[in-house]
């Protein structure tokens, strides 16, 4: 019967082949169960999903095959003997597939869940490039050096100052008759307590002499800033000139504060 059955199909597939008809076959690549093609964990569970219940699918096709089989073989005790097989093969897969389920679940339940965390968003940040030398942004606009005003600095990495202390700094140079030597400007290269060397608007400095200046010489430099109207003036020279110590200065120095 079943040798007959057989033959009928392979007729009927034949006859359609040979009266030109064509079978369009498409083929579904998605995995039932998942809707977003971009997380990984929800793809692997319902992989998971979809063969568990492929197995299911097969399972129930086999104990079909072997019921079939056993009651077409009745009187045929190996033919009998076949079907069972194949209904007791298909039952303890169904075990093995449930038994596996019941196990990961009974370790850690989580295992059988897509349980994975999100990852916590970072913050934004926005980092800001320090600008090139020459061009660092000051009070007012961009820097200027002051070697390109004709003063002279102690430290070339600090050497610059915003313009509106360029323009006081060049005056107290000429109304005090004394070359400057500028030992503090921008940017800073220590913690100061005025706020304003971090924008360019003050410097500390010096007559050209250094240490050896005599207190007339830091006067004139004093008098002269006041002049040429300096915001601040502080004479941070030693206290046989009148210097105030501060805990930020190493003395020995005028600040000059011109915005």
């Amino acid at each position: 019967m079943t040798r007959n059955f057989l033959y009928s199909l392979i007729f009927v597939l034949a006859a359609h082949a040979a009266l030109g008809v064509s079978f369009a076959v498409t083929i579904n690549t998605n995995i039932p169960g998942v809707t977003d093609k971009t997380d990984p964990c929800g793809a692997v569970f319902g992989f998971y999903t979809f063969a568990l219940m492929i197995g299911g699918v097969l399972a129930f096709a086999a104990i079909t095959y072997g019921g079939v089989k056993y009651v077409l073989a009745a009187g045929n005790p190996s033919g009998q003997s076949e079907g069972k097989e194949w209904v007791k093969g298909a039952l303890y897969g169904l075990l093995l597939l449930v038994g596996a389920y019941l196990v990961l679940k009974l370790i850690n339940p989580d295992i059988t869940k897509c349980g994975l965390k999100p990852l916590p968003k970072l913050a934004q940040v926005t980092i800001t490039a320090l600008p090139p030398a020459g061009s660092m942004a000051c009070q007012g606009g961009t820097c200027v050096p002051l070697t390109s005003a004709g003063l002279a600095c102690k430290d070339p990495n600090s050497c610059s100052a915003a313009g509106a202390e360029v323009a006081v700094l060049v005056c107290v140079q000429q109304k005090s008759g004394q070359s400057l030597r500028i030992t503090e400007a921008y940017p800073p290269t220590t913690a100061h307590q005025s706020q304003c060397h971090t924008n360019g608007c003050c410097v500390d400095l010096t007559p050209s002499s250094g240490q050896s200046a005599t207190c007339a010489q830091v006067q004139a430099i004093i008098q002269a800033a006041q002049q040429c109207g300096a915001v601040a003036v502080a004479n941070e020279w030693s206290p046989q000139c009148g210097g105030t110590a501060f805990g930020t200065t190493t003395g020995y120095n005028i600040h000059i504060q011109g915005c």
